[in-house]
C-alpha cells in the first residue's frame, strides 16, 4: 500500500539527523589535524574506516529487512545508535578515538540506509520513484544546510578554540532527539510478507535482471567516487587555499545548499527522461569539481564543492531511482549497492590521504582528474554498444 506520509515523515527523520551529521561533518578533518595535530595521512585512515563501516554493513540492514518483511525496527535501530555516538566524539583524546566513534557512528548509517531507501521505494507508485527519491533528499539535504550554518554561528561568533569544537559535538543531541521522535511516532512500517516466502526466488531474480548496460553505469560511477576526493580533504584543500577555520562550514553549506535546489529537479528528470542523463550530468560535474580543486584558489575551491554537490545529488538520485524499479528484493539490491560502494570510497580515501602526504594536494587532484577524464572518455564511446544488452 503507498503512503505519502511516509515519505514526507522519513524526510524529516533524515532532516534532523543530516541536521546533526552537518554539525560534525567540517568539525572531524579540523579535530583531528589541527587540534589533535595529527597528520593529514591520519585524517585518511579515519575517513576510510567510517566510510567502509558506513558503506560495507548496508547490504546486512537490507538483508534484515528483506527476510523479516519489516522495516522500522532496523531504522530505529541505526537511527538510535547515530543519536547516541555522535556526542560521544567529542570525548575523544585521539586519532583512533575519533575513529572508533565515528565508525560506530556510521554504522548506525548502515544498518538504516537501506531499509529506508526500500520503505521510500515502497510507499510511492513505480513511476514516481524519482520524485519521491528527490523530495525526500531535498529534505534531507536541507538539514545539512542548517546544521553547515549553526556550525559556522558557533565558530564565527562563540570561538574556534578547542572547547568550542568539542561543544559542537555535544550539542548534536538536541537535533537527534528530534528526529528519533519522527521516526517513532509518525512513520509506519510497511511489511511485505510476501518477501519471507519467496526470499530465494526474489534474490534469484535480483540477480538475474541487472543488464550489462546498468552494470557499466555502476562501474563508471563506483570509478568516479573513488577519484572524486571526500569532503574531509575538500576542506583540507580549502584550508590550505587560505579560507578561514570559522568559514569553511559555509563552503560545505555551497555544496549542501546545491544539493537541496537541485533534488526534487533531477529525481523529476530522471523520471520523465531517463536516468543516465541525469547520471552522465553528474559524473561530469565530478570531473569539473576536481579541476577547480585543483586550481587551489579560494574562489575556484568554492566552485569545486558547488561541482561536488552537483555531483551527489545527481548521480544518487539517479541510481537510487533506478534501482527502486526492482519489484523484488529492494533491501539487498540497495545493499548490495551501497557496500560496493563502500569499498571504493573507503580505498579511495586511504589512497587520497596517502598521495596528499607524499606529492602533496595540487598533485593528486591532477592526477585523478587525468584519470577521471579518461574513464569518462572510455565510458562515452562504448555505452551505445552495451545499450544492446
Amino acid at each position: 500500500m503507498k503512503n505519502n506520509q511516509n515519505i514526507w515523515m522519513m524526510g524529516w527523520v533524515s532532516f534532523f539527523t543530516d541536521l546533526a551529521s552537518a554539525m560534525i561533518k567540517p568539525i572531524i578533518p579540523i579535530y583531528v589535524v589541527l587540534v589533535l595535530h595529527e597528520g593529514v595521512d591520519k585524517l585518511g585512515v579515519v575517513v576510510a574506516i567510517s566510510t567502509f563501516v558506513s558503506f560495507a554493513l548496508r547490504w546486512f540492514g537490507g538483508w534484515l529487512s528483506d527476510y523479516f518483511g519489516h522495516i522500522k525496527p532496523f531504522l530505529i535501530l541505526g537511527y538510535g545508535l547515530s543519536a547516541i555516538t555522535k556526542p560521544m566524539i567529542g570525548f575523544a583524546g585521539s586519532w583512533q578515538g575519533v575513529a572508533l566513534l565515528s565508525a560506530c557512528e556510521r554504522f548506525g548509517k548502515a544498518v538504516r540506509a537501506a531499509p529506508k531507501d526500500k520503505l521510500i521505494s515502497l510507499s510511492t507508485n513505480s513511476e514516481k520513484q524519482g520524485r519521491a527519491f528527490g523530495l525526500h533528499k531535498t529534505l534531507d539535504i536541507s538539514g545539512e544546510v542548517v546544521g553547515a550554518l549553526v556550525v559556522f554561528i558557533i565558530l564565527y561568533f562563540f570561538g574556534r578554540n578547542e572547547y568550542w569544537i568539542r561543544e559542537i559535538f555535544y550539542w548534536t543531541i538536541l537535533p537527534s532527539i528530534i528526529s528519533m521522535m519522527f521516526l517513532i511516532f509518525f512513520v509506519t512500517d510497511n511489511p511485505d510478507t510476501t518477501l519471507i516466502k519467496n526470499y530465494k526466488n526474489s534474490e534469484k531474480i535480483a540477480n538475474e535482471v541487472f543488464s550489462k548496460n546498468l552494470k557499466l553505469q555502476l562501474v563508471l560511477f563506483f570509478a568516479a567516487s573513488f577519484l572524486l576526493v571526500s569532503e574531509s580533504f575538500m576542506l583540507i584543500r580549502a584550508h590550505e587555499a587560505g579560507v578561514l577555520l570559522a568559514f569553511l562550514p559555509l563552503l560545505v553549506m555551497a555544496s549542501t545548499l546545491t544539493q537541496v535546489l537541485l533534488s526534487y529537479f533531477t529525481g523529476k528528470t530522471a523520471d520523465d527522461h531517463g536516468y543516465e542523463k541525469v547520471l552522465l550530468w553528474g559524473i561530469t560535474a565530478g570531473l569539473i569539481s576536481l579541476l577547480f580543486l585543483a586550481a587551489g584558489q579560494k574562489s575556484f575551491v568554492a566552485l569545486g564543492f558547488v561541482f561536488q554537490g552537483i555531483f551527489m545529488v545527481a548521480t544518487i538520485n539517479a541510481i537510487r531511482m533506478r534501482l527502486g524499479k526492482f519489484k523484488q528484493a529492494k533491501g539487498k539490491i540497495y545493499g548490495w549497492f551501497y557496500s560496493i560502494h563502500a569499498v571504493v570510497t573507503a580505498t579511495g580515501a586511504l589512497v587520497t590521504g596517502w598521495l596528499w602526504q607524499v606529492l602533496g594536494g595540487t598533485e593528486t587532484l591532477l592526477l585523478f582528474a587525468g584519470i577521471y577524464s579518461v574513464l569518462l572518455l572510455l565510458y562515452i564511446s562504448v555505452r551505445n554498444y552495451f545499450r544492446k544488452y
